[in-house]
C-alpha cells in the first residue's frame, strides 16, 4: 500500500522506509552518584523511631545521619547515625526520643 500512513511513518514509492528522528518524548534525568531513594519510618508512641533508608550507588563507606525536629525547628533528642558499607542497598537507623508529645485530634502535634 504505497502512500498510506503507517503510524508516524510514510512509505514512499520504493523499497525503503523514510525513518528520520525520534518519534517519542525523550529526556535526560540527572541523578547524584549516590542517593537515598526512599524512607520507611516507624514512629511509635513510646518514643521509639526506626527509619529504614533505601540507598543506591553507594561506592564508599559512609555514615547516614538523621534527626527529628519539632515545628519550631528544635531538635528532639540526639541525631542518630549508622555506617553504610560499600554496595549496601539499605540501612536501619533507630533511636528513642525523650518524652514524645502524643498526638490527638484535640491537640495535634506536627513533627518534621
Amino acid at each position: 500500500m504505497v502512500g498510506q500512513c503507517l503510524g508516524q511513518q510514510r512509505r514512499t514509492k520504493g523499497d525503503y522506509w523514510n525513518l528520520s528522528g525520534i518519534f517519542r518524548p525523550v529526556y535526560l534525568k540527572a541523578v547524584p552518584q549516590f542517593e537515598i531513594d526512599r524512607l520507611a519510618v516507624d514512629a511509635r508512641a513510646d518514643g521509639q523511631i526506626n527509619v529504614n533508608a533505601y540507598l543506591s550507588g553507594i561506592a564508599n563507606n559512609c555514615i547516614v545521619v538523621a534527626s527529628v525536629t519539632d515545628t519550631n525547628n528544635v531538635q528532639l533528642g540526639n541525631p542518630f547515625t549508622n555506617t553504610v558499607p560499600i554496595g549496601a542497598s539499605n540501612v536501619l537507623l533507630s533511636a528513642t526520643l525523650p518524652s514524645p508529645q502524643l498526638w490527638s485530634a484535640e491537640s495535634p502535634i506536627f513533627i518534621r
